[in-house]
């Protein structure tokens, strides 16, 4: 048991550290020195497509922002109050549940990042003619969603632990909701979520 709380605390501080040094080491070109050009391919039309939603329905930005800011919470959230949950009940499988489904979120950030080192595309606000709404605080590369892949990777994790379609359904319909928020905010291009 103790070294699975080591385990977890060295998580939670890798993630923390990877995190930091992503926001401060990838900042792409502004708006200012990009060339926007407008929509010329499928991904770029679907984007607009998406992002242009929120101009007939005015009511869809904030669940969008808050959707896309509520996973950086609960991709670490959920699996580390399983975690405690577990070790408060000495319930060994909420915190096998915990520290696996966190370990898959770490590991899925690591990888989404470093893909995006390689890969360097550029997010659609900087590149893109015609987005409304784009949230320009965010900053980085585009491809692939870091937030989409952790929220796929909390629904998967917590899924497999807990194979009930009252588990299932709201993380699915949760992973899918924060997918489709972040083209909403011009932030990522569908081909990245």
């Amino acid at each position: 048991m103790r070294v699975l709380n080591g385990l977890f605390l060295a998580l939670i501080f890798a993630l923390n550290a990877q995190t930091c040094a992503a926001q401060k080491d990838s900042l792409p070109p502004t708006t200012a020195t990009t060339l926007l050009h407008a929509a010329n391919n499928l991904d770029e039309r679907l984007l607009i497509q998406i992002n242009h939603w929120a101009a007939s329905a005015g009511i869809l930005n904030y669940p969008a922002e808050l959707l896309s800011n509520s996973a950086a919470y609960t991709v670490i959230g959920i699996p580390a109050g399983l975690y405690i949950y577990g070790l408060a009940t000495k319930n060994t499988t909420a915190t096998y549940a915990g520290a696996s489904t966190l370990l898959s979120v770490c590991v899925s950030g690591l990888l989404t990042e470093g893909i995006k080192n390689i890969v360097k595309r550029q997010r659609p606000y900087c590149t893109l003619d015609g987005c409304l709404f784009p949230d320009t605080l965010v900053t980085g590369y585009s491809f692939p969603s870091g937030h989409a892949t952790a929220s796929w990777a909390l629904a998967t994790g917590i899924s497999l632990h807990y194979p009930k379609w009252y588990v299932i359904v709201p993380s699915v319909l949760y992973a899918g909701a924060v997918s489709v928020s972040r083209p909403s905010l011009a932030v990522h291009y569908p081909s990245g979520i």
